[in-house]
C-alpha cells in the first residue's frame, strides 16, 4: 500500500521509499526514477496555507512525484479533466481529479509530475479555514528626526 494523505506518517515514508529520515515540514527524496516532496502537517502551518487539516502534526499532507522520465497523459491510471493551460515559460497543461485528489502537470502530452493530496471527501470532513493570531496593532510612534544642517562646514 502507497503513501496515503493525512493517514500515513515517517514511518510510513521511511518503509516506502526506503529512507532513513523525514524533515518536517517538508522533505525530498532523489530515487531512482523520480524524486519525490512529502509535505507533513505541522502544528503552526505557514501562513500562506489556507486550508488545515483535523489531523495530528506528522501526517502526510501532500506527495509531489517528479518523474526523470516523463509519460503520457493516456498511460496514467488515473482519470483526469483539464483545469487551465498552456502557461508559463515551458507550457504547462493542468489536469486533476478532485475527487481523489491528484493534480498532474503535462508538458508536450507527457506528465512531468503529479501531486496527491487529501481526497475531496477527506477535505471536507478534515479540513478547515486555517487561523492566524492577528498582529496587535502597536501604537507607531511618530519619527523623530535629528535637526540636521545641509551647509557645509568645509572652507
Amino acid at each position: 500500500m502507497g503513501l496515503i494523505p493525512l493517514e500515513s506518517t515517517c514511518d510510513d515514508v521511511r518503509r516506502i521509499f526506503h529512507v532513513d529520515t523525514c524533515t518536517y515540514p517538508q522533505s525530498t527524496y532523489f530515487l531512482k526514477e523520480y524524486w519525490v516532496t512529502v509535505d507533513f502537517t505541522v502544528e503552526k502551518p505557514d501562513p500562506s496555507a489556507k486550508l488545515c487539516f483535523r489531523v495530528p502534526a506528522g501526517r502526510v499532507r501532500s506527495i509531489n512525484v517528479s518523474f526523470n522520465k516523463r509519460f503520457s497523459l493516456e498511460q496514467f491510471e488515473y482519470k483526469l479533466k483539464y483545469v487551465r493551460g498552456p502557461y508559463g515559460d515551458i507550457g504547462t497543461t493542468e489536469y486533476e481529479n478532485k475527487e481523489l485528489g491528484i493534480r498532474a502537470y503535462v508538458l508536450d502530452g507527457e506528465i512531468s509530475s503529479v501531486v496527491f493530496e487529501p481526497t475531496a471527501s477527506q477535505s471536507e470532513e478534515l479540513g478547515f479555514q486555517c487561523e492566524y493570531p492577528s498582529k496587535s496593532k502597536k501604537q507607531i510612534s511618530p519619527v523623530k528626526h535629528r535637526n540636521v544642517s545641509r551647509k557645509s562646514s568645509r572652507k
